[in-house]
């Protein structure tokens, strides 16, 4: 019962979140996060079911953003940054810098 229980919180929650981040936004941290797991636990009846309702995983989106910076003795680094938008932006990766692009445009409308 409480695995079915669990499935089915966890399938809500896809139908609701589930979607391309570089379309939609996707908290996908707050989904994966253990306090949002242990707020669902709470959730689960052992005795009944209940509906299956998708939870509210946005609280447990980080708030800061991360910097990490790697550098190797030949002189060789690259930089990630979460504010590249999606996770490595937007895959691009300027030549011989190690700088990852972010994405952030991709929000916005070019029609003026």
């Amino acid at each position: 019962h409480l695995v079915a229980e669990a499935i089915g919180l966890a399938f809500a929650d896809r139908y609701k979140y589930m979607g391309d981040p570089g379309w939609v936004k996707v908290p996908q941290n707050g989904l994966v996060s253990k306090r949002y797991a242990e707020e669902l636990v709470k959730g689960i009846d052992p005795l009944k079911a209940n509906p299956m309702i998708p939870g509210d995983p946005w609280p447990h989106e980080p708030e800061n953003t991360t910097a990490l910076t790697v550098a190797d003795k030949a002189g060789n680094f690259v930089s990630v940054n979460q504010t590249l938008v999606n996770s490595f932006g937007c895959g691009v990766v300027i030549p011989g810098t190690g700088i990852c692009m972010n994405n952030a445009m991709y929000g916005l409308n070019p029609e003026p």
